[in-house]
């Protein structure tokens, strides 16, 4: 640009003038986007003739182009319409946010998650882990209605979120072929700003919102200060109970006969699509294959003197002993790090995608040999508490062992006290006590 306006032939034709705003922006592209004819033939001219109906129209037409189950899987987040207390003090607040997993040929529901964050890379992975094997969470609950997809997703489309794009996401899409033996997952992710691109999904969640607002206490019905501040005074259910909740409606979703499916219900229509193609196949779920669905660490790792550092820890096993340190040319080996984010006490590490086994950090290992657990959120809760104390950052475990010296102690503390009240007492009472118990009953009356 500025070799055109050095250039004073060129600079005279040119008239400076202000960006429009992003809202007036994505307004005049909703009403391109909206005039089909006009957009066809704008978009065919510039770009080559079909670039229309596979940019544009492709997620349109997920039902009617896919021939198989699990070709089309669609993955997105929904914030649950109603508030949950905690277990311990049913006081504290808070809501959860539902993942699911949708087959656009069957409309089912191939895999759910729920969890307190803001969507994240366990969020996705955690449905994943969900939707790949057979279900029994549901069994587990009690029900006994069918829940019959399950499988590795062909091609899975994602919105563009942070979490979508991390290398944890990115490897597990590859990890879980395991060298080629099933089929990876290809991802896709839909265009920003497009929400109609997941209408499928869309739609699931639009009733499973409705359904909550009817039949759950603490329910949020609107996004009005008074509507809210009356969901959370009446918020008196509890995770298990929302997780329970939308087992059954998934299982009312795949039971439910759908005109779309010609009056077939999800499970119905998963069936039929076992007897054209077979069962899918699935590897074996064990603790390395569920090792896959951790959180991977961007970073690698070496293998030093101390064991494996991963955030301010020092972990070892005697797996560890083992596992070479340098290459035959003499440089370290570079290991892959997968960590479960509500448990720190111990990590998986890989190389080459083979788990080589877990390793535990040393910090965390307590005097009966077991291990404290602290998860990923808890640290750096504690992190923030030692910085405000004055302490050093890495400062965070005595953080940690005084908070849960003190948690038994004064729960040892408690339950002393309860015992004691309990314990009937062997002191006879004395005349004064007697005749001081009398005349209190005597002023009841």
């Amino acid at each position: 640009m500025q070799s055109i306006l050095d250039n004073a032939d060129h600079s005279r034709l040119l008239t400076k003038t202000s960006l429009p705003g992003k809202s007036w922006l994505y307004e005049y592209i909703r009403w391109f986007s909206s005039q089909e004819d006009m957009g066809r033939r704008a978009i065919n001219a510039r770009y080559g003739e079909g670039t229309w109906e596979k940019e544009f129209m492709s997620f349109d037409t997920f039902r009617a182009n896919a021939t198989m189950p699990l070709q089309y899987v669609f993955a997105d987040h929904h914030i649950v319409d109603v508030f949950i207390v905690d277990n311990e003090t049913r006081k504290e607040i808070t809501r959860l946010w539902f993942t699911a997993l949708f087959c656009s040929r069957t409309t089912s529901i191939l895999g759910i998650g729920l969890l307190p964050q803001y969507p994240c890379i366990e969020s996705i992975q955690n449905a994943l882990l969900h939707a790949i094997w057979p279900k029994t969470s549901h069994q587990q609950l009690g029900f006994t209605d069918d829940w019959l997809s399950f499988g590795i997703p062909l091609q899975l489309s994602l919105d563009n979120a942070w979490a979508h794009h991390s290398h944890s996401v990115e490897d597990l899409s590859r990890s879980i072929s395991r060298n080629g033996q099933y089929n990876s997952i290809d991802l896709m992710f839909r265009p920003p700003y497009m929400g109609r691109y997941g209408a499928l999904i869309e739609r699931f969640f639009g009733n499973f919102s409705g359904k909550v607002k009817e039949r759950l206490v603490g329910s949020i019905q609107s996004s009005s200060r008074n509507h809210i501040r009356n969901a959370a005074r009446e918020a008196a259910l509890l995770y298990e109970d929302i997780w329970s909740f939308i087992h059954e409606i998934v299982l009312e979703h795949q039971n439910t006969p759908r005109k779309e499916l010609d009056y077939m219900t999800p499970n119905e229509k998963w069936l039929e699509g076992v007897e054209d193609f077979g069962l899918p196949q699935i590897p074996q779920l064990n603790d390395e294959t569920e090792r896959l669905f951790w959180r991977m660490s961007p970073e690698t790792r070496q293998r030093r003197e101390k064991g494996i550092s991963f955030q301010g820890l020092h972990y070892w096993s005697p797996a560890l002993a083992g596992v070479a340190r340098v290459d035959r040319s003499g440089k370290p080996i570079e290991y892959s790090i997968r960590s479960d984010m509500d448990d720190i006490s111990h990590i998986a590490i890989f190389k080459d995608g083979n788990w080589l086994g877990d390793v535990f950090a040393k910090e965390l290992r307590q005097p009966d040999g077991s291990y404290k657990h602290v998860s990923e959120a808890q640290r750096k809760i504690y992190e923030e508490l030692a910085i405000s104390d004055g302490r050093p950052k890495s400062d965070w475990l005595k953080r940690v062992n005084e908070t849960m010296d003190l948690n038994k102690r004064r729960t040892s503390e408690k339950k002393k006290a309860q015992n004691a009240a309990k314990r009937p007492s062997t002191k006879k009472p004395s005349p004064k006590d007697i005749l001081a118990s009398d005349a209190a009953i005597e002023g009841m009356v």
